[in-house]
């Protein structure tokens, strides 16, 4: 995913410098370029997720991702914006120490903010290549653990957990963005395409669960790597003025 988000940005100084590659893709004369406000929709495409700690890594399955980006186009092609994504997903029920049937569950929340950056050819028929950087955004997770779980535990290892949230202590990622539109009158028709790749940190030291990792491991590990790997189909509309 790092030799993407480069390669997007190579693409994205290559056209900002060359001026004859926008003139030969008909960006047209003065008069008939166009400033542009865009919005558009993301509809969760595929999420490939994963959370590791130590040397133990878990797929987790049941993912969604929702969100919007919206984007302002100069005249001459280049444009910006702000996309807010919104991921959600619940990892398996786990089984305490011992392979009983008590089981607690995490459910993860990961609510992020992109600064995008693009670049816009053509003008009945138009095409636009960016690349976006985190600005902002948290995981959460809930962990949710069952009374028989907490009894056990307590009772076999004299740890007492309690329902808990654990926030990210940091937290970043990067996109590639692709999108065409067609123009009728002073309005334009887009679809799109969205890769996002968010790495975060996850510090579980301060968590009641922290005692009896310890216990189960003197050498334990409390960071918590989460990793979102997620793309998703856009649509939307844009005004031209």
């Amino acid at each position: 995913m790092e030799k993407i988000k480069w390669l997007a940005v190579f693409f994205l100084l290559v056209l900002f410098v060359n001026q004859e590659v926008f003139a030969a893709n008909g960006r047209g004369s003065d008069e008939d370029r166009y400033m542009r406000i865009r919005i558009l929709n993301l509809a969760s495409g595929s999420e490939f997720i994963t959370t590791e700690r130590g040397e133990e890594s878990e797929f987790v399955e049941g993912s969604k991702t929702f969100g919007f980006s919206t984007y302002f186009i100069a005249r001459n092609g280049l444009g910006g914006g702000l996309t807010p994504l919104i991921t959600t997903f619940t990892q398996a029920p786990k089984k305490s120490p011992g392979e009983t049937e008590y089981v607690y569950t995490e459910s993860y929340s990961a609510a992020t903010s992109f600064v995008d950056v693009i670049v816009t050819i053509g003008n009945q028929f138009t095409f636009s290549i960016g690349a976006g950087s985190l600005a902002s955004g948290e995981i959460v997770n809930n962990v949710t653990y069952s009374d028989d779980y907490k009894q056990f535990i307590e009772g076999s290892y004299g740890v007492t957990l309690e329902n808990e949230v654990i926030k990210s202590k940091s937290i970043r990622g990067s996109s590639i963005i692709a999108m065409a539109g067609y123009t009728v009158k002073n309005f334009e028709i887009l679809i799109g395409y969205r890769s996002n790749y968010i790495k975060a940190v996850m510090d579980l030291k301060d968590s009641s669960a922290a005692p009896l990792l310890l216990q189960l491991d003197p050498d334990t590990n409390y960071e918590e790597e989460v990793i979102i790997e997620s793309t998703q189909a856009a649509i939307g509309i844009g005004v031209l003025f």
